[in-house]
């Protein structure tokens, strides 16, 4: 990966966040089924004397790591970690971890291995989350995929938890955390890890069987000033938007996809077992689109019942959902649209690796493709991430807390964050888009003229605090003041 960090800034990227590194269970090739927790004896003390932690050998070694989080300081990024604090992964031989009953002995599978947690009382007594509905005492006790699941509210297991990670961020200084399926733990271990770390945190919280306002009220007893919320309600909201499907099936792998043929995009490991457990729905053969008056609504209704939205993290796809691209077959004007509308929202955007390559893997494992063999840095997708990355940075969008809707319909949306005037569309490719609507509420003075920065020669001229814009193609729109 050092190599190719040129790869990744070209397209102006200034954060990182890179996999779990902990060394895995045999069958957790992913890194999602930790074990390596405790510091092996025999690697202790480093070259330069300093604590030596095990990673995941797959990954390379401790010394690569920091070299690699060093290079990356060194060209202007910040670095986050993903750490599994929830669960543990299956034993060596594949034995069945949902079998075992809470014993005076120990399971025979719970070896020092697994250290510091080889106890009984490290983990929850077996049961299985219930996915229909969503009760915390469940979801918080009971064992993801079958997976042992830790007891946070153990005092021994948060501290060597708290230790575990602690070790990893100071060693290898990374600069913040992404707490894997927080939703799962009790909200109290959340908020204090990242305060006792010193370092910020995204919250993975993955709640869809809550209607929106109970789902946002759930999110909000997990994050603090030091932690903020993976945003899954506001990716579930963009995606319906431009699929018109059932995005909370898909952020449980509850969907399947054939990619389109001619598709580029390597195959995921078609023998490696899923994180999370698939449901049998089908994606329909073409796609259909949702509302975009529906997605203003829900976009305003996560900006003021969530957290600080400005630092929650936002994204369209992740290593657990089916790739966007893949949910439109294909279609990639509309996913640009959907990247234009990610990025120039508020939060803090994060796009999963091989989106710019068009990338279109269905659920886990599919979606969890190798990148390196497809660093194309003349393809399409590249190109125009980085026009719109460059254009963000250009204007700081991020420093602009307000953005109003100016115009909105089923199949358009109008927004104004600070100077930058964002127009998107989810008109599927079959259907003719000639329209001409006028935007009000602009603020600009009269006679100010506004350019779109992802094409040439298309501007609008404000009067009486609007304009007119002319949607004759497809194409997402960035006006800016000349």
């Amino acid at each position: 990966m050092k190599q190719h960090l040129p790869y990744i800034r070209g397209m102006g990227f200034d954060a990182l966040l890179i996999g779990p590194v902990t060394v895995n269970s045999p069958y957790g090739y992913h890194g999602y089924w930790p074990r390596g927790f405790a510091m092996p004896r025999a690697q202790r003390q480093g070259e330069d004397g300093q604590p030596q932690l095990a990673i995941n050998p797959h990954l390379g070694t401790p010394k690569e790591l920091k070299s690699l989080v060093a290079a990356a300081h060194a060209m202007g990024f910040l670095v986050m970690m993903d750490v599994v604090l929830n669960h543990v992964g299956c034993p060596e031989g594949g034995g069945p971890c949902d079998t075992w009953q809470e014993t005076i002995r120990p399971p025979p599978w719970l070896s020092d291995s697994y250290a510091p947690f080889n106890q009984s009382a490290s983990f929850h007594p077996p049961c299985t989350v219930d996915f229909s509905q969503y009760d915390a005492d469940n979801w918080q006790r009971c064992w993801l995929a079958s997976l042992p699941d830790l007891n946070q509210t153990n005092p021994a297991v948060a501290a060597a938890l708290l230790q575990s990670t602690a070790n990893h961020v100071h060693s290898f200084s990374f600069d913040a955390i992404r707490i894997d399926a927080a939703h799962h733990m009790a909200p109290e271990f959340v908020r204090w890890l990242p305060t006792r770390l010193g370092v910020p945190a995204f919250a993975e919280l993955s709640i869809p069987s809550l209607p929106l306002p109970q789902r946002l009220l759930a999110g909000r007893a997990y994050t603090n000033w030091a932690t903020a919320e993976l945003q899954q309600a506001l990716q579930i909201a963009m995606v319906n938007a431009f699929t018109g499907g059932d995005m909370d099936g898909a952020a449980r792998g509850g969907l399947t996809h054939s990619p389109a043929a001619g598709s580029t995009a390597p195959a995921g490991p078609a023998s490696a077992a899923p994180a999370f457990p698939a449901a049998a729905a089908v994606r329909p053969a073409a796609p259909v689109v949702g509302s975009m008056v529906d997605l203003a609504r829900d976009m305003a209704a996560v900006f003021e019942g969530a957290g600080n939205a400005d630092f929650q993290g936002t994204f369209l796809d992740n290593h657990d959902s089916p790739r966007l691209l893949g949910l439109l077959h294909g279609d990639q004007v509309l996913l640009r649209n959907a990247l234009v509308l990610l990025l120039t929202s508020k939060g803090i955007p994060l796009i999963y690796s091989g989106t710019e390559q068009a990338f279109m893997g269905g659920p886990d494992p599919q979606n969890r493709e190798s990148l390196w063999p497809f660093l194309n840095t003349h393809h399409p997708l590249y190109g125009f991430l980085t026009a719109v990355i460059r254009f963000r940075q250009k204007v700081s969008l991020w420093q602009y807390k307000h953005q109003g809707i100016r115009f909105v319909s089923t199949h358009l949306l109008v927004f104004q964050r600070g100077p930058a005037v964002v127009a998107v569309t989810n008109t599927p490719a079959d259907v003719q888009l000639h329209d001409t609507v006028r935007v009000t509420g602009l603020r600009y003075s009269d006679g100010t003229i506004l350019c779109n920065e992802l094409a040439d020669n298309e501007c609008i001229r404000i009067s009486n605090k609007g304009g007119y814009i002319h949607f004759d193609d497809r194409l997402p729109k960035l006006f800016f003041p000349l």
